[in-house]
């Protein structure tokens, strides 16, 4: 019998597969027809050290709707020079143009029990952006993702002018033939598809990478990539059923679930993001909580939203961020085996990790009290003091996921859904 995924991922003995490819520039400018491999060339492996992929909706885990450019980068041997500049007969680049906006995939799987495949996807897909030669023979190649490009291509191209919805502007950016020929799937849907007049703001004279930011807040949405896919839209997913469950320290039912490595870093106090007052400084304009209490204790968030053509839209963007950021949220980080790219942003996990638990009168000095069911094993003590104890019915957002590719790991952030 097959072995399902999670079995394979918490496996303790893995064989995980990593493969690297290109596709460089022709002289004309347009790509080549094939990915050529190139972690390993001639039956020799190059890669020295593979980097990391982080996926997030918050580049700051503090700031509402901040994000930022991901980027990946690996280490090759370069002693034959195939990784020099094009006028180098050696390098793979001689006859194509130069390494810039070179396509590069990185792959990832598992040979499974069988010694075959198993969840081969494609970890990263970007454009190279330098390769630094280095004087030990080896090379640094440093890519971004596709959202790069739309940091070069500035918005005024576009030509657009006058009051547009936030769909109109987005609608405008992605048929652009630039931008179309990087994004294979787009997502695109604002919170709040207010209206913006683009002639009164010095951003829209900037790339469309500062005017995707710009709206995204002016929308109370959030936005994220990953490789050839474009999300804007709403992070609140509800969804009762989690993606995976994660198995912490206590769990009983470890054979269905992920294990964590290490034990997780529970915030309970939710107050990192936590916005009780939600203000608007070109109108005055108000959202806040009803309870004092929680008035005085959370933050004030201070939104400009002077582009807003009205009154009741921005109403509608304070009441949104109140809705979502009114409460305590808390957040969890743990890391686990390589998911393989099966987690992204937005999606829900839950985590069984109720701590380890052992009897009243067991011996352990100063440990944690816990009821338990009176009907099973009664009063227990937290043996060994671990106090993050996680009910495997809450549910958790996932805001950013960092994925190791040389050490086979996986790093998650997350926020309880309330």
């Amino acid at each position: 019998m097959a072995w399902t995924t999670e079995k394979l991922i918490k496996n303790p003995v893995k064989f995980p597969i990593r493969r690297v490819y290109i596709k460089r520039r022709l002289v004309s400018g347009e790509y080549e027809a094939t990915w050529q491999r190139v972690d390993v060339f001639d039956g020799v492996g190059r890669i020295i050290s593979h980097g990391t992929v982080n996926i997030k909706i918050d580049s700051d885990k503090t700031s509402v709707g901040s994000f930022d450019i991901d980027d990946y980068s690996t280490r090759v041997t370069n002693a034959d020079s195939l990784f020099n500049s094009e006028s180098d007969y050696r390098s793979l680049w001689n006859g194509y143009l130069d390494h810039k906006d070179t396509l590069l995939k990185v792959e990832v799987a598992l040979f499974d029990e069988d010694f075959a495949e198993y969840g081969l996807t494609t970890a990263f897909l970007g454009l190279i952006q330098s390769i630094e030669s280095r004087g030990d023979d080896t090379a640094m190649i440093k890519a971004s993702s596709y959202s790069k490009k739309l940091n070069e291509y500035l918005f005024a191209d576009l030509s657009l002018s006058g009051n547009k919805t936030v769909s109109q502007i987005l609608t405008a950016i992605f048929a652009d033939t630039r931008v179309d020929s990087f994004f294979g799937t787009t997502t695109l849907s604002p919170v709040e598809n207010v209206t913006i007049d683009i002639d009164t703001n010095e951003v829209f004279q900037s790339s469309m990478w500062e005017v995707i930011k710009f709206i995204a807040k002016k929308s109370q949405s959030t936005a994220f990539v990953f490789n050839d896919t474009f999300y804007f839209g709403t992070r609140d997913i509800v969804s009762t059923t989690p993606d995976f469950t994660f198995a912490g320290l206590g769990n009983t039912e470890s054979d269905r679930a992920i294990t964590i490595y290490g034990n997780p870093i529970y915030d309970q106090s939710g107050a990192d993001k936590w916005y009780t007052k939600i203000v608007d400084t070109s109108s005055g304009l108000t959202a806040e909580s009803l309870d004092p209490i929680a008035l005085n204790s959370g933050k004030t968030l201070e939104v400009d939203l002077t582009d807003i053509t009205s009154d009741p839209q921005k109403q509608d963007i304070l009441d949104s961020y109140l809705d979502y950021f009114g409460s305590r949220r808390p957040s969890l980080k743990f890391t686990t085996p390589f998911l393989m790219m099966l987690l992204l942003p937005l999606d829900i996990i839950n985590i069984d990790s109720p701590g380890a638990q052992t009897e009243l009168n067991s011996g352990h000095y100063n440990a944690s009290f816990w009821v338990g069911d009176s009907d099973t094993s009664g009063d227990v003590y937290d043996g060994d003091g671990t106090s993050a104890s996680l009910d495997p019915d809450d549910r958790f957002i996932i805001e950013s996921v960092l994925y190791d590719i040389d050490k086979w790991e996986t790093t998650i952030f997350c926020r309880k859904q309330l």
